[in-house]
């Protein structure tokens, strides 16, 4: 199954895509998560979902109900004052609320 791995050696290098955890390995790799890498694999929002694995889906559903009453961007800016991830990876969870929310 495909995974998003990392150089654990050097982290200034965008995370990678790869077929399954044994080529990622091969290649020196560690997994971060399962599935393609998206805007969200990055080392600040993966320590960031780590940081609030307790509390993100509560703090994520006090931003829902904006993404039905509110605007696009009242929501980008709840999740971020909430949560915390990068800009994309706000952006992106956003995207998914509000095509979820239909």
């Amino acid at each position: 199954d495909i995974v998003c791995a990392f150089d654990p050696l050097d982290l200034s290098q965008p995370f990678q895509t790869f077929p399954n955890k044994a080529d990622a390995n091969s290649a020196g790799y560690q997994v971060a998560h399962c599935g393609a890498c998206a805007f969200c694999s990055n080392p600040a929002d993966i320590e960031t979902y780590v940081e609030t694995r307790k509390t993100i889906a509560k703090q994520a559903k006090k931003c829902g109900k904006i993404s039905m009453l509110g605007s696009y961007e009242e929501l980008v800016a709840c999740l971020d004052d909430k949560i915390g991830f990068t800009e994309d990876c706000t952006k992106c969870w956003a995207d998914n609320m509000i095509s979820t929310g239909k």
